[in-house]
């Protein structure tokens, strides 16, 4: 069980490592949580609150096209 701060890779398509999906953050009972950092291959990436393994409060979502969301 995740617990306390870590990495975690995971793969979404293939196995060349391209297309890794990557949570490097806080755990608590195999949930993220507190601040962390998820990208989302082809997507962008999310920093900032987690709760019950889901985005919550503030944070910061930053798309591949260059538009950025900040807040709750």
């Amino acid at each position: 069980m995740r617990h306390g701060d870590g990495e975690y890779t995971y793969k979404v398509n293939g196995e060349d490592g391209t297309n890794d999906g990557v949570y490097k953050g806080t755990w608590d009972k195999n949930l993220k949580c507190g601040i962390g950092r998820q990208t989302y291959p082809g997507v962008g990436e999310y920093y900032g609150y987690w709760q019950n393994g889901e985005r919550h409060g503030e944070g910061v979502m930053s798309y591949l096209n260059k538009d950025l969301y900040s807040g709750n």
